[in-house]
């Protein structure tokens, strides 16, 4: 639901700016794969899940976090050969 995740967006957000960690505990995140995912990308700091779903949630947020690290990367150095063509 995209108010759902617009909600637990701004609490993430709002958790980070006051120096909070976060967390979240449910059964979503063991039970989609996609929202495990989606709190990993929105920065959350931890999550629970129920035994069964261990092992396959580690991999999806192992993938998640390896995206984002690849995209900041990617981010700077667009951002660096910008700066290069920018500078006379």
């Amino acid at each position: 639901n995209t108010a759902v995740k617009a909600a637990i967006e701004q609490a993430i957000n709002g958790a980070h700016r006051n120096g909070k960690p976060v967390g979240l505990c449910g059964q979503a995140p063991s039970d989609k794969p996609e929202f495990a995912a989606f709190l990993v990308e929105k920065g959350i700091d931890s999550i629970s899940l129920t035994p069964d779903s261990v092992m396959r949630a580690i991999s999806i947020v192992d993938k998640a976090e390896k995206e984002l690290v690849l995209g900041r990367e990617i981010n700077e150095t667009l951002k660096a050969d910008n700066m290069k063509y920018i500078e006379i």
